[in-house]
């Protein structure tokens, strides 16, 4: 939850430590807004800059925690987008949720070349979180198949002859 206190809208900042790490790695974060962000937080008048940045959400997370995720799955039921796999006889598993937003921020940081940045912004302490978050998608797939020759235009890999590699010759 945000706190008027951890936004620096001369700055252009958030000053945020991460509740799951803060004991392993107490230190602050200080991620940059986003123009949109800045935009709408300029809008709130200077006297309402105080306690929680969004205080009815604020409440309804302290209430009941699951409020948040409701409200999200109906944002994505409104979009069309389908949450639960109903499988016959079973009972309906979810597929998209909240959680679903940090899949999508990391995979778009990795994806926009900056995967080195998704440890330091999502909070993780290793790579192996990095991982879970951003398995191979498929823009990246598509990268890296295009890189390969195209053996029906004649290009051809020769192999180097100190072993190290092959080049391409076409």
């Amino acid at each position: 939850l945000l706190d008027w206190g951890q936004a620096d809208l001369f700055k252009q900042t958030i000053t945020i430590v991460h509740r799951k790490t803060k004991k392993k790695n107490p230190e602050p974060k200080i991620i940059p807004m986003s123009r949109a962000l800045l935009g709408e937080l300029f809008q709130i008048p200077e006297k309402n800059r105080r306690g929680y940045v969004l205080p009815s959400i604020a409440e309804r997370y302290k209430k009941d925690t699951s409020n948040l995720s409701s409200s999200i799955q109906l944002v994505f039921i409104k979009n069309g987008i389908q949450t639960q796999l109903k499988e016959d006889g079973k009972r309906a598993r979810p597929i998209v949720g909240f959680h679903s937003l940090r899949h999508f921020f990391a995979t778009f940081i990795k994806e926009h070349g900056q995967e080195g940045q998704s440890e330091y912004l999502c909070g993780w302490t290793n790579y192996t979180m990095s991982a879970h978050y951003n398995p191979p998608r498929q823009i990246a797939l598509r990268k890296t198949i295009d890189a390969l020759p195209d053996l029906t235009k004649g290009e051809i890999i020769k192999p180097q002859p100190n072993g190290s590699g092959a080049i391409l010759d076409g």
